[in-house]
C-alpha cells in the first residue's frame, strides 16, 4: 500500500503530464512544488540564527 505522500506525488505528475499533453496550462497552485513540499504541522521545532552568535568561542594557546 502506497503512503499518502508517495499517492500526491503520484496524482500530482500524473495531472502535469496530462496537462502537457493536452497542451494545457495549469494554475500554479496546482502545478507548483509547495502543494507537495507544505510544511509539516503538529510538530515543534526551535528556530536557530544562521550566524555564529551563541556558539561558545574557541579560545587559542
Amino acid at each position: 500500500m502506497n503512503s499518502k505522500q508517495s499517492l500526491a506525488n503520484k496524482i500530482h505528475y500524473e495531472t502535469l503530464a496530462e496537462a502537457w499533453r493536452s497542451g494545457r496550462e495549469l494554475p500554479p497552485e496546482v502545478s507548483e512544488w509547495s502543494v507537495l513540499t507544505a510544511e509539516p504541522g503538529g510538530v515543534d521545532y526551535v528556530e536557530l540564527r544562521g550566524d555564529k552568535q551563541g556558539e561558545t568561542q574557541r579560545q587559542s594557546g
